[in-house]
């Protein structure tokens, strides 16, 4: 076996190096006969190694080419692995349909973190409306700790903001351990955090405008020491219809839980559409 390359700054690579984690993660993942899960960034495969020995398939989606090379040779008999050279926030999602029981699994680069997690969301969005489009039921991620801790945060929480919101409209998510910065080389400045996230297919409650709810709640968030109705005032479109709805307005985007958020946008949503017919 070749001797692995040294992590590369540039792509943020802080490999994890205490096995009791990488089970962990694994365990997590709750690997049935005919899933699949796909791993992002597979690094030097410490993670990978426990996969294969799952009777999962497992698609590792690797952009560094140096360690594309060191894969391939440390899993060349791995009946039910393969390789992807792409990077994961260009690759193309839509290449998985026809795969049933599609899981996710990764150490995220932290700087990468929230982008992946806003692409997961997106395309199960999308597939949610579309049965052709592949599904993923699960992942199981690792980032830093602060991302963790607000994709999980509930209302009221000084972290939670709009990626509490988009993440938790889409699935039910669960801060699973917290994994100290001293698990990794090169040691990172900060611990990790890793999130297990079961994506609905129905959620509980959902906007019946997207658009509106994402254009909502940035807007606000962006502002989130204003009251609601300074806030709404300032938004074209939205103003004045939001003026005729039942609802405290003297209240703070984080004091609003996601159904309330829901809630809103839909009655907002409503009130656009009457004044346009």
């Amino acid at each position: 076996m070749k001797t692995p390359p040294l992590p590369k700054k540039s792509l943020g690579q802080c490999f994890l190096t205490e096995r009791q984690y990488a089970h962990e993660i694994v365990a997590a993942l709750q690997i049935r006969q005919g899933d699949t899960v796909v791993e992002v960034g597979p690094g030097r495969g410490f993670l990978t190694e426990l996969l294969v020995d799952t009777p999962a398939k497992i698609i590792g989606v690797e952009i560094d080419n140096r360690l594309q090379d060191f894969l391939a040779e440390k899993f060349k008999a791995a009946t039910n692995f393969s390789l992807v050279h792409s990077d994961f926030m260009e690759y193309d999602l839509t290449a998985l349909a026809g795969i049933p029981n599609l899981k996710v699994v990764g150490n995220l680069p932290y700087h990468l973190s929230s982008g992946i997690i806003y692409k997961l969301l997106e395309h199960n969005r999308a597939a949610r409306k579309d049965s052709s489009q592949p599904w993923f039921t699960l992942g199981v991620l690792m980032m830093q700790r602060e991302v963790a801790e607000r994709m999980v945060a509930k209302e009221g929480s000084r972290v939670y903001g709009k990626l509490s919101i988009f993440v938790q409209v889409e699935a039910m998510v669960d801060l699973h351990t917290i994994v100290p910065a001293t698990a990794f080389r090169p040691t990172p400045q900060v611990d990790g955090g890793v999130v297990r996230m079961e994506f609905l297919k129905i959620p509980e409650h959902y906007p019946n405008d997207y658009q509106l709810f994402e254009r909502l709640v940035r807007f606000t968030f962006s502002q989130r020491r204003k009251m609601l109705k300074s806030t709404l005032s300032q938004l074209a479109g939205v103003h004045p219809m939001w003026q005729a709805i039942d609802f405290d307005f003297t209240r703070r985007p984080e004091s609003l839980s996601v159904s309330e958020w829901c809630a809103l946008c839909n009655n907002i949503a409503t009130r656009i559409g009457k004044s346009h017919s």
